[in-house]
């Protein structure tokens, strides 16, 4: 564990924040108003800790000459607390101040795969990487749930590794102290084809649906499942007459069309730049590609069809409404599902608190996916992080990548159609699902526009504040509703402080882009081509007017080839957390100085 000089006095404000809930600070006064949005403070004190660089089981190599961290920004705006993350490279987990210094870290065995939680007992859920899976590799891999206590113990490591699943991206942790975990499925080519899927989506590598498990902890290694919904059992297509998912998408906009990827003209990337992403995301520590692994992104053919076709990264859970939300990176949206179902009821359509079986409730960010709207009204690229507000809101971080009008990131807040009593409005077949438009959107305005084209993430704190993570740039901070900055973090980055700064990468927008929520431009139209297992050309790819021009306007995530600004060094940044001082998950932080204090 951390040992760091200034945890007496930390230890001081914490006590301040448990006993009166007047979570003051007392980390010597908030940056001067003459200093620069790139000066570093003279009083800054202890950088970041020391870094371990990556995993060399997953054959990482140290980096070379990184810059330190530093705080740029700092008001009397900021929520106090502590900010919680974990660099994809490195196998920390770390807790720093806001002055910037490391006040806590956990030391872990395995890199992260890839999000973590602080618990009110002090102890740190988190995902972490295995080194290789036979069947799935690629962005966000994970496989192993684990638990630290407060001082470095692992007291429980659950594993989602075998030939058929991979636990992925990230986990919600529920009253109970059950915990739901994203996964990959794995299905084959042969399946796939039988299902629906078109020719054209079709790989050797078959495709990998997700689906959510849910796992009471039982002793150091156990875990019972006690509740699962799979996409697989909610698919619906209209390539292949005569399957159990037949049927015409835009009717069941509750179930999720085979082949949306193919249908809603996103433009497939080539596999040198495929290749090209994966040597990116590979640098940020956010993937592994084990020699002889599929990929996940071409599959074994180099297709332009994916396994990961869906790439759902982040999960939350409503405990009002015992509702669980998702994002779908891949296919730029967010989804509801019901958890108050049993698994049973999860497979179907009928059942639960909601009446709608597994079906999805809510779906928003690309309405062509259940043929309910035009490419135009595509809202989301590639975002990440969707967790609920309170109250039918929600907030996710909208990354930008294959924007039309050019990359740039923002982060917006969505009311969802949600009743007083929890229940959410049905959607209606061929219209896109509430609301029209965002609550609110950031997105830095001309002068400040920020831009991760993977990973990163937007968290609202309890002043009202919005904690945003840039996370290929290594750069955490802090806006109220008006969009002021009130804390501005630059972690430790080998291109310098937060990684690539400025605008958006290769030819964005002029002046950063066009005003909050302007709409998606349309783009020239493809042609699809294929055949399927075995090379031979199955039955018909569907109605007429599936063929010329189904791939045409908007980006296909996740995207992010050349130019998209990774962060150097110690890797990428998936999210970042500000723990309140308050927190009792801090206790111990307070307990240790104190006990320092005794000792002096």
């Amino acid at each position: 564990m951390y040992e760091n000089p200034n945890l007496r006095r930390l230890g001081r404000s914490i006590a301040c924040g448990l006993l009166t809930a007047a979570v003051t600070f007392a980390q010597g006064p908030p940056q001067p108003p003459e200093a620069g949005p790139d000066e570093a403070r003279a009083d800054q004190g202890p950088k970041h800790g020391t870094n371990q660089g990556p995993s060399q089981e997953l054959g990482g190599t140290p980096p070379s000459a990184s810059s330190p961290a530093k705080v740029v920004t700092r008001t009397d705006a900021a929520f106090p607390g502590l900010t919680l993350f974990a660099s994809l490279k490195s196998t920390k987990t770390q807790l720093i101040d806001l002055d910037g210094k490391v006040v806590h870290e956990w030391q872990h065995d395995l890199p992260p795969g890839n999000s973590c939680y602080l618990l009110a007992d002090g102890s740190l859920m988190r995902c972490a990487r295995v080194a290789e899976n036979e069947t799935f590799s690629g962005g966000g891999a994970g496989g192993r749930i684990e638990r630290w206590t407060w001082d470095g113990e692992r007291v429980w490591s659950y594993a989602i590794d075998d030939a058929g699943r991979l636990q992925h991206h990230d986990i919600a942790l529920l009253p109970n102290g059950n915990v739901l975990a994203i996964a990959w499925e794995a299905k084959t080519e042969e399946q796939a084809f039988e299902a629906g899927r078109d020719v054209d989506g079709l790989t050797s590598a078959g495709i990998w649906p997700d689906m959510v498990l849910e796992i009471r902890p039982d002793g150091p290694t156990g875990g019972e499942l006690v509740w699962e919904w799979h996409v697989w059992d909610h698919l619906v297509q209209d390539v292949r007459k005569g399957r159990a998912t037949s049927g015409d998408p835009r009717a069941f906009p509750g179930r999720v069309n085979f082949n949306l990827d193919l249908d809603s003209g996103q433009v497939q990337k080539t596999d040198a730049e495929l290749e090209a992403e994966q040597a990116k995301l590979r640098a940020l520590g956010y993937a592994s590609a084990p020699a002889g692994a599929s990929d996940g992104q071409t599959g074994q053919r180099g297709r332009p069809g994916r396994a990961d076709w869906l790439h759902t990264n982040s999960i939350d859970y409503d405990p009002a409404t015992d509702l669980i939300l998702l994002s779908m990176r891949e296919i730029g949206e967010l989804w509801v599902i019901d958890h108050s179902t049993t698994t049973e009821e999860a497979r179907g359509s009928k059942g639960g608190r909601q009446g709608r079986g597994g079906e999805l409730l809510w779906r928003w960010g690309n309405p062509v996916n259940h043929r309910a709207g035009a490419a135009a009204q595509r809202a989301l690229y590639g975002q990440h992080d969707a967790r609920w507000l309170g109250g039918g809101a929600v907030m996710v971080y909208d990354n930008g990548e294959g924007r039309p009008e050019g990359a740039y990131s923002r982060v917006l807040e969505l009311q969802l159609p949600i009743d007083a009593e929890g229940i959410v409005a049905r959607m209606k077949p061929g219209e896109p699902a509430a609301p029209a438009k965002p609550s609110w959107c950031y997105d830095g305005g001309p002068e400040g526009r920020f831009y991760s084209s993977h990973i990163s993430g937007a968290e609202r704190l309890p002043n009202g504040n919005t904690l945003i993570c840039v996370g290929e740039e290594g750069r955490f901070f802090e806006v109220d509703r008006a969009g002021t900055l009130a804390w501005d973090y630059r972690a430790e980055s080998e291109q310098g402080p937060g990684g690539r700064r400025g605008g958006p990468p290769n030819g964005g927008p002029p002046n950063g882009g066009p005003p909050s929520g302007g709409p998606p431009g349309d783009g020239p139209a493809g042609e699809g081509r294929g055949r399927g297992p075995g090379g031979q050309r199955p039955e018909g790819r569907g109605p007429e007017g599936r063929g010329p021009g189904r791939r045409g306007p908007g980006g296909r995530g996740p995207g992010g080839g050349p130019g998209g600004g990774a962060g150097g060094g110690p890797g990428g940044y998936f999210r970042a957390s500000r723990i309140a001082l308050d927190h009792p998950g801090l206790a111990r932080l307070k307990a240790d100085a104190d006990t320092d204090v005794d000792h002096k």
